[in-house]
């Protein structure tokens, strides 16, 4: 990098932050985020599901592929 492409993006930064576009998107960012938090219910619910399925369904997928052998529980 020169220092020129430097400079030209630190003015770049500096134009965008005195036109205030940078805080108008996180504003925006936040108050979509902040919807969420509202609803506690909702939020548990989502984590809960994002956490547990995922190992839930690995777990399955293992036990099921290991009970498939013969040789794992034999019957005897």
């Amino acid at each position: 990098m020169s220092v020129n492409s430097i400079k030209k993006g630190m003015s770049s930064m500096r134009a965008q932050r005195a036109g205030g576009t940078t805080s108008v998107k996180l504003v925006k960012g936040k108050s979509s985020i902040g919807m969420n938090d509202q609803n506690c219910l909702l939020r548990f619910c989502i984590t809960a599901f994002m956490e547990m399925f995922p190992v839930g369904f690995i777990i399955s997928l293992v036990s099921e592929g290991l009970l498939r052998k013969k040789e794992f529980l034999p019957a005897t």
